[in-house]
């Protein structure tokens, strides 16, 4: 919820200073907001760090979580560190960070919809015995029918989103 509500201020922030700057207007707020998105990055940084950490706990202690699951959290902080790097009073930073803080937005929403599927997966797995509170949901198909159609969808569209911004921000830059 935090995520949500953090990157939904500052995208409106930067569609207002966006409106305001093609209206002529003197004072934008586009610095402000600037530095709102450099400490959402940061606590970004923050969280996928906590959650990497979390998770490598857990792998040590016995959990069978998956590899790749840790180190998409290591990929998610170099990209924090990426672009708090980034010059942001560049016309392509601008641009970019406002597809990715659309996608902070959708991207918070797959968090809740995830927590809540794996939550109900892992008091099933417990229920039945084949889970501890230290494991992790594995990806089996025993949960109830249904669990799964809003999710996946979900799941592969952000990725392609994803795959969009990254070409966006290739193809404004070069």
């Amino acid at each position: 919820y935090t995520m949500f509500a953090f990157s939904t201020v500052l995208y409106l922030g930067v569609l207002r200073s966006r409106f305001l700057s093609e209206a002529a207007a003197t004072v934008t707020l586009l610095p402000m907001v600037m530095v709102g998105v450099q400490f959402f990055l940061c606590w970004l940084l923050f969280f996928y760090t906590a959650a990497a950490l979390r998770e490598s706990v857990l792998k040590v202690n016995g959990s069978h979580i998956r590899p790749w699951w840790i180190h998409h959290h290591y990929w998610s902080m170099a990209m924090c560190v990426l672009m708090l790097s980034l010059p942001v009073d560049s016309p392509a930073f601008v641009q970019a960070i406002t597809l990715f803080l659309w996608w902070a937005m959708m991207q918070s929403v797959v968090i809740v919809l995830q927590n809540r599927y794996q939550r109900r997966r892992m008091y099933t797995r417990i229920a039945l015995g084949k889970n501890s509170a230290m494991d992790v949901v594995s990806g089996e198909t025993s949960g109830t029918h249904g669990q799964l159609l809003l999710l996946y969808p979900i799941l592969f569209a952000m990725q392609g989103l994803q795959a969009y911004i990254g070409w966006e921000m290739l193809t404004y830059t070069a």
